[in-house]
């Protein structure tokens, strides 16, 4: 299962603790979950192509920064949610 968030503010939100509450169908699941900010951020300087269809199935690279600190040895290691900002709430 995976999560979608609202956005973290990356650059007041380095190295910070963060607690979190799972609602499920306005249940809330007691837990004690925390999930800690990386103390660093690092951005993709390049997507290849720079557009495409949002229907059809298509490769997309990242190019990362030169001194990104973390190996990706597998590509399960690096996710990506994409949305089109013009159409984002």
């Amino acid at each position: 299962m995976k999560c979608l968030t609202k956005g973290f503010d990356k650059v007041a939100n380095l190295d910070k603790d963060f607690t979190m509450t799972i609602n499920i169908n306005s249940q809330v699941v007691e837990q004690d979950l925390k999930i800690k900010m990386k103390p660093i951020n690092k951005d993709a300087t390049q997507i290849i192509p720079s557009s495409a269809s949002p229907v059809l199935k298509s490769k997309i690279s990242f190019k990362i920064e030169k001194d990104f600190p973390f190996p990706i040895n597998d590509p399960s290691e690096f996710t990506v949610n994409i949305t089109l900002i013009t159409l984002s709430p």
